[in-house]
C-alpha cells in the first residue's frame, strides 16, 4: 500500500512538472507571438509612412 501511495505521488509529481513546463513554454510561444506582431505592425507603419512621404514628394 505504502509503495503504491509513493508512486502516485511520483506520477502526480512528473504531471505536475508536465504540466508547468508546458504553461511555459505556451507562455514564451505567446510572448514571441506578440513580439513578432509588434515589429510587422512597426514596419508597416513604416513603409506606410515612407509611401505617404514619396508621394507627397511626387505631387510638389
Amino acid at each position: 500500500m505504502d509503495l503504491a501511495i509513493v508512486e502516485l505521488r511520483e506520477d502526480l509529481e512528473h504531471e505536475r512538472n508536465a504540466r508547468y513546463t508546458l504553461t511555459n513554454s505556451l507562455r514564451d510561444h505567446r510572448k514571441d507571438r506578440e513580439t513578432e506582431r509588434a515589429k510587422n505592425l512597426a514596419e508597416y507603419a513604416v513603409t506606410q509612412l515612407q509611401d505617404e512621404r514619396d508621394v507627397r514628394s511626387i505631387v510638389a
